[in-house]
């Protein structure tokens, strides 16, 4: 009796054992983790050249780095004495709407100009990681190096303790490749606002030239109370100035989205 019931317990494990772990191996031969026919030549490519492009790109921008931040730094503490000696007159005047307006457009100035340093290092380290990433992948594109760690070619068999490991690095991937699908989408969304703030800059750019246009031809005689013509103009013309530097700042943040999307495609495809 007592080997009866061992014996229905042996099979009713057996049972179990397969129904959770029967099509395991088979799921796994359904990815690349140990099929590499899924892996086309033109993917890699694709990768190699982007791999290139990578490197270009952060050979200009390391070049280019020095001359760069010195230049930035240097429009930093002009901004940053302007503000200062603008302070001191409104200490005299505070209620002056020339020295008031001019204020705030050079700290929204400042602010910019402290945003675009930090953008440009930000691209930098994600371009050096980036490229990291894609020759981590070149180097090993039919993950031999997983396959050799699980010797998932040399087995004739699968322990119960295989299988488990196995059955939850599936599992492990499955949830990184939800992730990676949210995060994508956050990408791509984060890309397109990048692109229509853009747009609204330039727009607001060339309605900043026609007025200062329109206030050049104004005859001195006839501009009427307030600030003078001189007063407006040059407030226009830091107006000018500092959309140009969005337009620089929105210009290296779109490149870092751009790149973020590219790099969320590659995890995608290596977790797949």
């Amino acid at each position: 009796m007592n080997n009866m019931k061992r014996y229905f317990v042996i099979v009713l494990f057996v049972s179990m054992w397969f129904t959770t772990y029967g099509g395991l191996i088979q799921r796994l031969a359904d990815t690349k983790l140990i099929n590499s026919s899924k892996f086309f030549v033109d993917v890699q490519a694709e990768k190699e050249k982007q791999l290139k492009d990578l490197q270009n790109e952060l050979a200009v921008l390391t070049k280019s780095e020095k001359a760069v931040f010195e230049e930035i730094n240097r429009h930093i503490e002009e901004t940053k004495n302007l503000i200062v000696s603008v302070e001191r007159e409104l200490t005299k005047n505070p209620d002056d709407d020339y020295l008031n307006k001019k204020l705030a457009i050079l700290k929204e100035t400042y602010q910019v100009l402290k945003e675009t340093q930090r953008a440009r290092e930000e691209l930098i380290s994600f371009i050096t990681n980036f490229i990291k990433e894609l020759k981590r992948f070149l180097d090993d594109p039919d993950f031999s190096k997983f396959k050799k760690e699980y010797k998932l070619q040399e087995r004739l068999y699968y322990s119960f303790e295989d299988l488990q490991k196995l059955h939850e690095i599936i599992l492990d991937q499955e949830r990184l490749v939800k992730q990676l699908v949210d995060r994508q989408k956050n990408v791509r969304a984060e890309h397109e606002s990048r692109k229509h703030t853009i747009a609204a800059n330039k727009q607001e750019y060339e309605k900043r030239k026609q007025k200062l246009r329109e206030i050049a031809s104004i005859p001195v005689e006839t501009f009427g109370f307030g600030m003078d013509v001189q007063q407006e103009t040059d407030l226009l013309e830091l107006e000018e100035q500092l959309y140009k530097l969005k337009e620089t700042l929105n210009e290296i943040e779109l490149k870092e989205v751009t790149y973020r999307i590219s790099f969320v495609e590659l995890q995608l495809f290596i977790a797949k």
